[in-house]
């Protein structure tokens, strides 16, 4: 890949997605199911998260925020979520 490729992350389950150590992504929009209940960043111990409010059902997308991910700050969503993902752009 290289610097202003689109990137698409989809999984069906709890999970995280960590670029290559030389790989800087910015994520534009991260979309998830009623059963994610947080989403944001963790470096593989620690993680600063987003708690999601999915009372109302049905598939979501989270506020218009952006994420920086790098591979030591890499995007996490959890638990147990089935059909989550992003899309972003590579800028490193």
């Amino acid at each position: 890949m290289a610097v202003g490729d689109v990137v698409n992350f989809l999984a069906n389950s709890a999970t995280s997605f960590q670029p290559a150590s030389t790989v800087e992504i910015i994520i534009l929009q991260v979309f998830i199911n009623q059963t994610a209940t947080e989403v944001g960043l963790t470096d593989g111990a620690t993680k600063a998260v987003q708690y999601i409010n999915t009372a109302s059902g049905g598939f979501q997308t989270m506020p218009a925020k952006r994420l920086g991910i790098t591979n030591t700050n890499y995007f996490s969503i959890s638990p147990s979520s089935a059909n989550v993902g992003f899309s972003g752009i590579q800028i490193k």
